[in-house]
C-alpha cells in the first residue's frame, strides 16, 4: 500500500521519542530540494512526492502493521511522528482512573442520601414515639380522671341506696314490733300491762340501737 522508506527502523513500541525528527526533517528536506531541482523522469518525481508525503503527513491509521517501515500516526496523537502504544496505554488507563473517580463519587453520594434518608426516618421515628408517649400518658389521666368521678357517682349512688334501704328496713322493723305491741297490748291482763308495756319500750330499744349501728357500718363502707 505504501513504499518502504529505507533508513527508517520499525516501531518497537517504547514510547513516542523512537524516531529522530530531525533525520525525518533532512529527509524531507532533500527530497524537496530534489523536487525543485526539477528530474526529468516524471516515476522519480512521484517517488519524491510519495516520500514527502509520507514524511510531512502520515495516514491516519491507529497503529501501524507490526514489524514494518512505515511511519504511522494514530488519529488525535499529539506527538509527530508517533506510533506510540504506551501513548494509548496511558490513555486508557487515564480513562479507566476518570471511570474509577467517577464510579468512587457516584458510590459516595449514594451513601450520603442512605445516610440522609436514614438520619430524616430516625427522626421521623423519634417523632412518631414522642406522640405515642405523649398520647399515652394523656389516655392514661383522662382514664383515671374518669374512674375517680365514676367512683364518686357510684359513691354518691350507694349511699343514697343504702339511705333508702336502711329507711325501708327501719320502716319495716317499726311496723312489725308496733304490731306486736299492740297483739302483746290486747292479749295482757290489765294488771299486767305496765311491764308489757317496759318490754315493750325495750325492745323499741333494742331495734333503733341496731338500726343506729346498722347506718354507722354503711356510712363506713360508702367513705371506703
Amino acid at each position: 500500500m505504501y513504499e518502504k522508506v529505507k533508513g527508517i527502523r520499525p516501531c518497537s513500541n517504547k514510547g513516542p521519542n523512537i524516531f529522530s525528527f530531525n533525520s525525518i526533517t533532512a529527509a524531507a528536506a532533500a527530497a524537496a530540494a530534489a523536487a525543485a531541482a526539477g528530474s526529468s523522469s516524471s516515476s522519480t518525481k512521484r517517488m519524491q512526492q510519495q516520500r514527502l508525503h509520507l514524511y510531512l503527513q502520515p495516514p491516519p491509521l491507529p497503529i501501524h502493521p507490526t514489524r514494518h517501515l512505515y511511519v504511522v500516526r494514530h488519529p488525535g496523537c499529539q506527538y509527530t511522528p508517533c506510533c506510540c502504544v504506551t501513548h494509548l496505554k496511558r490513555q486508557a488507563l487515564q480513562q479507566q482512573q476518570q471511570q474509577q473517580q467517577q464510579t468512587q463519587q457516584q458510590k459516595k453520594k449514594q451513601k450520603q442520601q442512605q445516610q440522609k434518608q436514614q438520619q430524616q426516618q430516625q427522626q421521623q421515628q423519634n417523632v412518631n414515639q414522642q406522640k405515642t408517649v405523649h398520647f399515652g400518658v394523656y389516655m392514661q389521666l383522662l382514664i383515671q380522671v374518669y374512674i375517680q368521678q365514676k367512683a364518686k357517682l357510684i359513691g354518691v349512688y350507694m349511699q343514697l341506696l343504702i339511705g333508702v334501704y336502711m329507711q325501708l328496713l327501719i320502716g319495716v322493723y317499726m311496723q312489725l314490733l308496733i304490731g306486736v305491741y299492740r297483739q302483746v297490748l290486747q292479749k295482757t291482763p290489765i294488771h299486767y300491762k305496765p311491764a308489757a308495756a317496759a318490754a315493750a319500750a325495750a325492745a323499741a330499744a333494742a331495734a333503733a340501737a341496731a338500726a343506729a349501728a346498722a347506718d354507722g357500718d354503711a356510712a363506713a363502707e360508702a367513705g371506703l
